[in-house]
């Protein structure tokens, strides 16, 4: 073992076990470990491994600073973390190469799709029926470059009792800047707003559904 102290000592092609300083370490060139060693702190001495093809194994958790990025060479500010949730930023992409793919190699037929999962977890004390419980919000620039809502699905319980539970699927968009609560997917059936169309796309108020139920036909039946 070789304790460098604060003398200015130097080497060259030295072949040294063990470097005690207790001072800061600086190297003019690259600093090279062994296949598969270690990097660590005296407390966690094996907090990071670097294996013989380079991939980087970490004993902790990973932390970053607030508003930090992960990135790509191509694109090095692909992943954004803000302080507790993620952006994901590129350019224009074709409608095969979007900006999230998630990929499922299962071969079972019942289930050989990507699934994606948005789970509310309120615990048992605070579900209750009607609770909003997931969404998907679309938004776009408007005129003056201000982000703005266009359209949005909604999950919603409708019983949240255990062997009888009930859920909803509501769609709305916006309708001169306010929220509109177009149509939504239950039990029952299929439900249209109050006093809301239903048509094609040439005729897309060819009938009429009032808040009474009453329903009205623009043409002949």
């Amino acid at each position: 073992d070789v304790d460098l102290g604060t003398n200015s000592v130097r080497f060259k092609d030295a072949y040294i076990d063990t470097i005690t300083t207790t001072g800061v370490i600086t190297s003019g060139s690259n600093i090279v470990i062994a296949d598969a060693g270690t990097i660590g702190s005296a407390s966690d001495t094996d907090a990071i491994s670097i294996a013989s093809d380079g991939k980087v194994t970490l004993t902790q958790n990973l932390i970053m600073a607030d508003n930090s990025y992960i990135g790509t060479a191509t694109t090095g500010t692909l992943i954004q973390l803000l302080d507790d949730n993620v952006v994901m930023t590129n350019a224009q992409h074709a409608e095969t190469d979007q900006i999230l793919t998630l990929v499922s190699t299962a071969t079972n037929t019942s289930f050989n799709k990507p699934d994606l999962g948005l789970y509310a977890k309120t615990g048992s004390a605070a579900a209750a029926d009607g609770a909003f419980i997931g969404n998907i919000t679309f938004f776009a620039d408007d005129h003056l470059g201000g982000k703005a809502r266009f359209a949005a699905i909604f999950g919603q319980t409708l019983d949240v009792t255990n062997g009888t539970i009930d859920g909803k699927l509501i769609f709305e968009v916006a309708s001169n800047s306010s929220s509109s609560y177009t149509a939504a997917i239950d039990g029952a059936g299929f439900i249209v707003g109050d006093g809301k169309y239903i048509g094609s796309n040439s005729a897309p108020t060819a009938m009429l559904i009032d808040t009474d139920g009453i329903v009205t036909f623009v043409d002949d039946i």
